[in-house]
C-alpha cells in the first residue's frame, strides 16, 4: 500500500506546482469584475465611444503635451465643453420659455385651480400659519402628484449624472494610460506579433472608423439640416419661417443618438408649429408644413441612413454591416444599443474574417485576413515606396502572407502610446 504521507505530499507538491489556489482567488476576482462589468455595461460602452471619439484629438496633442494625463484632460474638456455650452444654451431658453408661461394667463388659472383655503383670506406670515398652509397644500392631490413627480426627476437625473461622470473617469483613464496597457499586454499576456494581438488591433481599428465616423455624421447632420432650414426659409410663405434654425440644427444633430425616432421628434415639433401658423393665419399655405416634413423625411432621412452614416461610420466595412448594427443595437439593447451594436458588429466581423479561416484551414494564412486588412496593406505600401525599401528587389516575396498585416497592426497598437 501507498504511504498515505506521502500520498498527501504528493498531492500537496502537485497543487502548489498548478497553483490552484491562486487560480481559485482569479476565478473570484473574474466573477466579480464581471459582475461589476454587467451592471454597468451601458456606461461602458459609452466611455468606450467617448474614448474612440476623443483619441484622435488626444494623439495629436501628445506631441505637444509631455504629460499624458493633461492630455486626457484637455481631450475630454475639448469635447464636453462644447456640449456643455450647447446644453447651457437650451437650459437658457427652456428658462426662457418658463418666464414667459408663468407670465401668462394659463400659468395663473392654475394657480387658482388649486384652490388653497387659507384663514382671514390672506397668506399666513407666522410660522405655525405658514406651516398648517404648507401641510394643507401638500395634502392637496395635484400639488402631492406634482411632489412626486419632481422627486423622482431629481432622483433619476442624479443617477444619469453619476454614471454620466463614471464614463468621462473611464475614458479619461484610458486615454491616459492606453500605451501602458498595450505595453503591459504584450509583454504578460501575448507578444506584438501574436494572433490574439493581430486580431485585437484589427478591432481597435474597426472601432475607431465606425465610433469616429459616427461623431463626424453628427456634425454633418447638424452642417446640412442648418442649411436646409435657412433655404426653407427662403420660400416660406410671409409669416411661416422656421425659427431658431441653428439651435434646431443642433438640436437635430444631436437626436440623431435617439433610436428609431431621432430627428423626427425635431421635425415634428416645426411641423406641428408652423402647422398652428397656417392655421390661424391663412390655411392654404399648409403646403409648406407638409412640403417640409416629406422633403425631411422622405429625402434627407433616407440619404443619411442609406449613405451618410454609413459612409463616414463605416469605411473599413460593408454599408450593409453598419446599417443593420445601427438599426439592430437600439432595438435590442435600448438607448445604449446605438454603440453597443456597432460594438459586436467590429468584434463578429473581424473574427469572422480574420480568425475564422485561420480555424477552419488549420491555422493556415488565407485571404480573408489580407481582405480585412486591405487598408493596412495600402498603408505598408505606401510606407515602402517611401523609404525605398528592398521589396524593390523581391525580397519579401518569400515571406509568409500575413507579415505585412501582424508588422501594421502592432505598431498601430504600440502608436498609440
Amino acid at each position: 500500500m501507498v504511504d498515505s504521507s506521502h500520498l498527501r505530499t504528493t498531492v500537496r507538491d502537485t497543487l502548489r506546482e498548478l497553483a490552484v489556489g491562486w487560480w481559485l482567488f482569479a476565478g473570484v476576482l473574474a466573477v466579480v469584475l464581471a459582475f461589476v462589468g454587467w451592471v454597468f455595461l451601458p456606461w461602458i460602452v459609452f466611455g468606450v465611444f467617448i474614448y474612440y471619439v476623443s483619441r484622435p484629438i488626444a494623439q495629436r496633442l501628445r506631441g505637444r503635451i509631455d504629460n499624458p494625463t493633461l492630455t486626457a484632460l484637455v481631450t475630454l474638456l475639448l469635447i464636453v465643453g462644447p456640449i456643455l455650452s450647447v446644453f447651457a444654451g437650451l437650459i437658457i431658453v427652456a428658462l426662457g420659455q418658463l418666464a414667459v408661461f408663468v407670465s401668462g394667463e394659463a400659468f395663473t388659472t392654475m394657480v387658482e385651480s388649486l384652490q388653497l383655503d387659507v384663514a382671514g383670506g390672506s397668506l399666513p406670515t407666522d410660522p405655525v400659519g405658514i406651516a398648517m398652509a404648507a401641510v394643507d397644500l401638500y395634502q392637496t392631490t395635484s400639488v402631492r402628484g406634482l411632489f412626486t413627480s419632481v422627486s423622482r426627476t431629481l432622483g433619476t437625473t442624479a443617477a444619469t449624472t453619476f454614471n454620466l461622470s463614471l464614463s468621462l473617469l473611464f475614458a479619461f483613464f484610458l486615454l491616459a494610460y492606453d500605451g501602458r496597457l498595450v505595453g503591459w499586454f504584450h509583454t504578460t499576456l501575448a507578444s506584438d506579433d501574436s494572433e490574439v494581438s493581430r486580431y485585437l488591433a484589427a478591432v481597435d481599428r474597426g472601432l475607431g472608423s465606425i465610433y469616429f465616423g459616427y461623431t463626424l455624421t453628427i456634425f454633418v447632420i447638424i452642417l446640412l439640416t442648418g442649411v436646409l432650414y435657412n433655404l426653407f426659409n427662403l420660400v416660406a410663405p410671409p409669416g411661416l419661417e422656421i425659427p431658431l434654425t441653428i439651435l434646431l440644427a443642433v438640436l437635430t444633430g444631436l437626436f440623431t443618438i435617439v433610436p428609431l425616432l431621432g430627428r423626427s421628434i425635431v421635425y415634428a415639433v416645426i411641423v406641428l408649429y408652423l402647422s398652428v401658423i397656417a392655421l390661424r393665419t391663412d390655411p392654404r399655405t399648409l403646403w409648406f408644413p407638409v412640403g417640409f416634413l416629406l422633403v425631411m423625411t422622405l429625402l434627407f432621412d433616407q440619404s443619411v441612413r442609406a449613405y451618410i452614416r454609413p459612409k463616414l461610420s463605416g469605411q473599413q466595412f460593408e454599408m450593409a454591416f453598419v446599417m443593420f448594427a445601427y438599426l439592430l443595437g437600439p432595438a435590442l439593447f435600448g438607448w445604449w444599443g446605438i454603440f453597443f451594436g456597432p460594438f459586436l458588429m467590429v468584434v463578429i466581423v473581424r473574427f469572422v474574417r480574420l480568425e475564422l479561416p485561420r480555424l477552419l484551414h488549420d491555422g493556415r494564412a488565407t485571404a480573408g485576413g489580407d481582405e480585412v486588412d486591405s487598408e493596412a496593406a495600402v498603408g505598408n505600401a505606401a510606407a515602402g515606396d517611401e523609404t525605398g525599401s528592398d521589396s524593390v528587389n523581391g525580397d519579401e516575396d518569400d515571406e509568409p502572407a500575413d507579415s505585412n498585416d501582424q508588422s501594421d497592426e502592432s505598431t498601430d497598437s504600440d502608436g498609440r502610446s
